[in-house]
């Protein structure tokens, strides 16, 4: 009796076993360069190829679970962390805008950290902190209350021009500051270089001809931390969706803002 006892558990927990894993079997799977993406039966095919194209594109490299509850959105970031962060933190929350502006038409899109066992570390959701944003080539340019739509375009389109916004993924953010404007790149280098700290002089000098409504101060700020600030009105409810992108510049047409052509000697980086 204790024999057939244990062998009727044992089939019990296989069973169980087998339902769990058809359960959480992935409606699809995707492998897209260093992207393997499962999706859910409530994602289509043509929502889980979009997301892992803007993946690739913003250069990702890991395996990612896509699933819909109701008109949310969730992307699962597989084995990326064991602990939660505010950088981390940071960097999902500009996931899940580009997610939402760029790829699923302003849904609702959360974006879930998971440890190397798939357990969840931390969820963060597209709340429009940073304010609204453009999409340029592979960059990301968010612009707080007090910079108009057109001034964020100008910026967004010179700098295409120039050669900075391109298809090497960037984050950077313009703000109003003491009479003029101020704009955040944010850079992987701490401390800047004397190249860089002379970009930083360069653009400001280009930047301020473009926008013409003040003084351009330009920093180049450690990480996203350091470059992106959260709006004023904190985490009320926001239109920070800009209808019309994302932007490609050859699609576009880059005007030549001051004139310059390529700047290589912006040295972001």
């Amino acid at each position: 009796m204790p024999v057939l006892l244990l062998i009727a558990g044992a089939a019990l927990l296989a069973g169980l076993a087998v339902g769990v894993w058809r359960l959480a079997r992935p409606g699809r799977r995707l492998r897209l360069g260093a992207v393997t993406l499962d999706s859910t039966p409530g994602v289509t095919a043509e929502e889980a190829a979009r997301v892992g194209e803007y993946l690739v594109r913003q250069r990702y490299a890991t395996d990612v679970r896509l699933t819909r509850d109701g008109a949310t959105y969730r992307l699962q970031l597989l084995g990326a962390a064991d602990r939660a962060g505010e950088k981390q933190d940071v960097a999902c929350e500009v996931l899940a805008a580009g997610l939402s502006d760029d790829v699923l038409a302003g849904a609702a899109v959360e974006v879930h950290v998971c440890d190397g066992a798939g357990r969840p570390v931390s969820a963060v959701r597209h709340r429009g902190r940073f304010g609204r944003r453009i999409t340029m080539n592979a960059a990301y340019l968010f612009y707080l209350d007090g910079v108009t739509d057109d001034e964020a375009m100008r910026v967004a389109a010179f700098l295409a021009g120039a050669g900075l916004f391109n298809d090497s993924p960037k984050v950077a953010q313009l703000d109003r500051a003491d009479g003029g404007y101020e704009f955040r790149l944010a850079v992987e280098a701490d401390p800047l270089t004397a190249e860089m700290r002379d970009g930083e002089r360069r653009m400001a000098a280009d930047l301020t001809r473009v926008l013409r409504g003040g003084p351009v101060a330009v920093r180049y700020c450690p990480g996203l931390l350091g470059a992106l600030r959260p709006r004023a009105a904190g985490d009320g409810a926001y239109d920070c969706h800009v209808p019309g992108g994302p932007y490609r510049a050859q699609v576009f047409g880059v005007p030549d803002g001051a004139g310059t052509g390529p700047r290589e000697e912006y040295k972001d980086g």
